[in-house]
């Protein structure tokens, strides 16, 4: 459903506007994650290794209380790039960032609690009415307004879905739920760091290319970037079913239990990624013939091409940092970050001037190879997994 909407947004936009929507959505994801403070992945601790109700709504309603703030220090910040031309569109943007901040402090929630079913329904419906929305403002609104008014609804659609579960789970707080917020915010200052390298490694790719090559060159990697992340549909699945049983059953001192969870995980993230890596090779030239940039068939065949080493990792071995941070592994974890940060940073900073758009897929994909084998090797090390137990 994601990448159907992005096809149908491809078929009407020019490559050069389809870089300019995936470059935006970039801004908001990034801002997003830094104006959290940390906090919802602090939340993702706290909740998971909790079982009392009102302990856990009190963590809940103090995430809620922060998010209002995390809010509008985004909306500041849109406006501050908007001054300086360096975004576009920032009345839109400002609407999107505040449903995007709920959805990620609730989508933490739901992920502690295993509440799996409710994370697919959530995804589920995002996407089919991000894409229904979009085939009905495009009859009557521009392709800017439509665009944006379609991430819009779908997102405040999705936050209101995953509201209505979390207060259905967590009731009413305790009193204490300011005393939680100010714990919260501790623990998540030791965690933006970690997030906020993540999002550079995630999201550096397109500021540079935005920055440092032409808007084709954006446009083209937008393309291929979005044709390739196909293959980490995976992991959202893992991220919902995995994390939680591993470091439930760690903390339960059950070491193969987890390294059973850790193995499934794994197999999964394989099949899954497999199958979608033959079918995407399959339809790459069908995807772009509907959008109607099959001119640009040989540039997106090597980004896709470029993009799937990394991918391909990411989507097998799945939320390793997720694991990592729910066993306490927060200082090695945010030193792997950090490290892949200035490697992504200095890959892209010398490729894209070398290779454009290119540059960007071979150094994103290397970054993103080089995590996940850190990231395996200090998780496994915690788990005692040993090759081929």
């Amino acid at each position: 459903m994601a990448l159907a909407f992005w096809i149908l947004v491809g078929r009407h936009a020019s490559v050069s506007l389809f870089g300019e929507f995936q470059y935006s959505m970039t801004v908001i994801s990034s801002l997003t994650f830094l104006c959290g403070f940390g906090v919802p992945q602090a939340i993702f601790q706290k909740v998971l290794n909790l079982n009392g109700r009102r302990m856990a709504s009190a963590y809940i309603f103090a995430g809620w209380a922060i998010s209002i703030f995390s809010l509008s220090l985004c909306a500041l910040l849109i406006l501050a790039l908007a001054v300086f031309s360096w975004v576009s569109s920032a009345g839109f943007l400002c609407v999107l960032a505040g449903f995007s901040i709920c959805r990620l402090f609730m989508m933490e929630v739901c992920r502690a609690h295993g509440t799996s079913l409710f994370f697919y329904l959530s995804e589920f419906l995002q996407a089919s009415i991000r894409l229904v929305a979009f085939y009905a403002f495009n009859t009557v609104f521009d392709l800017e307004a439509s665009f944006f008014g379609s991430v819009i609804l779908s997102l405040a659609f999705s936050s209101f879905f995953l509201c209505l579960r979390d207060m259905g789970i967590f009731g009413v707080p305790s009193k204490r739920f300011l005393h939680r917020g100010v714990e919260l915010l501790g623990v998540g200052k030791f965690m933006l760091l970690n997030a906020l390298s993540w999002q550079i490694v995630s999201w550096s790719d397109f500021y540079m290319l935005k920055f440092l090559a032409d808007e084709e060159d954006l446009g083209v990697y937008a393309i291929s970037n979005r044709i390739a992340m196909t293959l980490l549909f995976v992991v959202p699945i893992s991220a919902a079913l995995f994390p939680r049983k591993i470091v439930a059953s760690f903390n339960s001192s059950e070491f193969r239990a987890a390294r059973s969870y850790l193995y499934q995980s794994w197999l999964v993230g394989l099949l899954f990624v497999f199958v979608a890596s033959c079918t995407l090779g399959l339809f790459v030239d069908e995807i772009l013939a509907f959008m109607g940039k099959h001119e640009y068939r040989h540039s997106v065949h090597i980004g896709v091409l470029a993009l799937t080493v990394g991918y391909f990792a990411q989507g097998v071995l799945g939320p390793l940092g997720v694991i990592g941070n729910g066993l306490q592994l927060h200082r090695k974890m945010m030193t792997i970050n950090l490290f892949c940060c200035v490697l992504n940073l200095s890959g892209n900073y010398i490729l894209i001037g070398e290779l454009g758009f290119v540059g960007a897929a071979v150094s994103t994909s290397l970054t993103l190879l080089t995590m996940k084998i850190l990231q395996c090797a200090i998780v496994g090390k915690s788990l005692k997994v040993l090759p081929l137990s």
